[in-house]
């Protein structure tokens, strides 16, 4: 898998930014950016391949937006909430892959709505996306 060229990485960074001005944990501008442009050529120990920056970075806000909400519903129901990881460290474990399966049961649980359905859509798209990714 090759990395993203410097026309791609050009054309993501405008939507890089707006996530890493988003992300509520700490971030610094040049570094993050450095950082995520490099982990193209690492994998995620338990992926076989590594990722493209610019088949990520749409994933990037919508999974922030879902932890955002996940993270406070867990609050509010007394579920331990860790602090925010270092936006690097963010990166260098791929937590936007990370899920919440208490709040996606709740999610599935109550009466849709328009936000819940489309939360829904974006929790199956990103699934979607990782397992293509995956699989190369």
């Amino acid at each position: 898998m090759s990395k993203s060229t410097p026309e791609q990485l050009e054309e993501i960074r405008p939507a890089w930014e707006a996530f890493r001005k988003a992300y509520p944990g700490k971030t610094t501008k040049t570094p993050d950016w450095n950082n995520f442009v490099s982990r193209q050529t690492k994998p995620k120990k338990d992926v076989g391949s590594p990722y493209k920056a610019h088949e990520v970075v749409p994933l990037l806000m919508p999974a922030l937006e879902y932890q955002i909400k996940a993270r406070a519903w867990e609050q509010q129901n007394n579920i331990f909430v860790p602090s925010w990881k270092n936006l690097q460290t963010w990166i260098t474990n791929w937590c936007w892959e990370e899920e919440h399966p208490e709040y996606d049961k709740d999610l599935e649980g109550s009466k849709p709505s328009i936000s819940t359905e489309q939360k829904q859509n974006n929790i199956n798209k990103r699934r979607q996306i990782m397992e293509a990714l995956k699989n190369g």
